[in-house]
């Protein structure tokens, strides 16, 4: 487990969106975790874009740092999504840039148990993931979550969709 002690902060939502530069009424959608290959940010940036062509006021938040930094930043600048993806880096303040989301995003191809949803489910944060490795003893799909198919990009927007409507 977590110790939910640690997820007893208050924040104000529009603390991030300040921080950001954003206004007030944008949807912010994340993930914090590692910039590794299994975390599929391809397909984050995939579901990012497919989002961005629905009538909604949409910005990603990425924080978390690894191997694949420059390279995920790339695709988000040749995809033309860089005024729409904010990569954090690595941030201390996890608990409080949680409770400033919006929706949590994590499109995982592979995953032992994705220890980061607890985190959003003790924030209160509605999670979407995909259905891998060990995401669904967790993410229950209408219970406690949404689940799509890895790599399904229209599914994960089709799910987070669903929830902002």
């Amino acid at each position: 487990g977590i110790d939910l002690t640690r997820y007893d902060v208050t924040v104000k939502k529009q603390e991030l969106k300040a921080e950001l530069n954003l206004p007030l009424d944008k949807i912010l959608i994340g993930n914090l975790s590692a910039l590794a290959d299994h975390k599929d940010y391809p397909t984050f940036i995939r579901t990012g874009n497919e989002l961005l062509k629905r009538p909604h006021n949409i910005h990603f938040v990425v924080a978390g740092d690894g191997p694949l930094r420059e390279e995920i930043i790339n695709s988000v600048k040749a995809m033309g999504l860089e005024q729409h993806i904010t990569f954090l880096g690595f941030r201390k303040d996890v608990p409080q840039i949680l409770k400033m989301l919006d929706v949590f995003l994590m499109t995982s191809k592979t995953e032992g148990l994705g220890s980061v949803l607890l985190e959003a489910f003790a924030c209160g944060i509605p999670v979407v993931a995909t259905n891998a490795g060990g995401i669904p003893e967790i993410v229950k799909h209408h219970q406690t979550g949404l689940i799509a198919p890895i790599g399904d990009e229209k599914a994960l927007a089709n799910q987070v969709e669903q929830l902002l409507s």
